[in-house]
């Protein structure tokens, strides 16, 4: 399978997304102008081992409040993989999260625990872990400079299960911290991302991102991730595409 000929047909299903919406900001901590969101995503990476790997995530998300709410959302991957071992593609896991949120001047909390279900293939080329994890994170982004700047940092826990063969790897941390600039239209955003492992195992990744508003109802986002140090985990090369609305 060459994972390049799925590239444009998901981006044109991407790009084609209903457009009456209102936009949001580039980063997680702050919520969406109405309750419900689509967050359509496509992204594409390959590791040092030759490993690709092409996602389209759909994630519906509820928030609701003003300075104070709820929040939810529901977490769609499917895959494809090409490797040096063999293709595949499918489903990955399916993941749930719900959690409180707040806005209290211009910081803006999301905190949230989420369960992510083997709903992928396991076995042969993979697209699922084949075991149910269960995470606890946050998102905090503060704004300042008339909110023209914004900073944002995230943290998520992952209490990882045992999978089908009974092996249970080790648990994982997430984080990350990112700031960002609006310029008209444009929004850029720069920072750091980490995945380190219970075995102490991680990889350190370089993030850079832009966000174009084409109306007050509809944006785009475009990142890019290098790995700049790892132990264990295989570095990577990656570019993302993001389409959002409300409604």
């Amino acid at each position: 399978m060459h994972l390049k000929k799925f590239m444009w047909p998901l981006a044109l299903v991407a790009s084609l997304l209903p457009s009456k919406v209102s936009g949001q900001t580039i980063f997680q901590g702050l919520r969406g102008p109405t309750n419900l969101q689509l967050d359509e995503r496509l992204s594409f990476s390959k590791n040092e081992n030759g490993v690709g790997l092409l996602t389209n995530i759909l994630i519906l998300k509820y928030w609701d409040g003003s300075k104070f709410g709820k929040f939810g959302f529901v977490s769609i991957p499917y895959k494809f993989i090409d490797s040096p071992n063999g293709s595949g593609r499918g489903f990955g896991d399916v993941s749930i999260g719900i959690g409180p949120r707040s806005s209290i001047k211009n910081l803006n909390l999301i905190p949230y625990f989420s369960l992510t279900f083997p709903t992928g293939e396991s076995k042969n080329i993979a697209t699922g872990n084949g075991r149910i994890d269960k995470k606890a994170g946050i998102a905090i982004t503060y704004l300042f400079n008339n909110k023209n700047a914004e900073l944002t940092s995230s943290f998520e826990y992952n209490n990882t299960g045992r999978n089908r063969d009974r092996v249970n790897p080790p648990n994982e941390v997430s984080m990350g911290f990112v700031a960002g600039y609006k310029m008209g239209r444009i929004r850029t955003a720069t920072g750091l991302v980490d995945l380190v492992k219970g075995n102490g195992d991680f990889l350190l990744n370089l993030r850079n991102g832009i966000r174009y508003t084409l109306s007050p109802k509809l944006h785009f986002e475009l990142y890019g991730d290098l790995s700049i140090k790892n132990k264990a985990i295989p570095r990577n090369k990656g570019v993302s595409t993001f389409v959002r609305y409300n409604y």
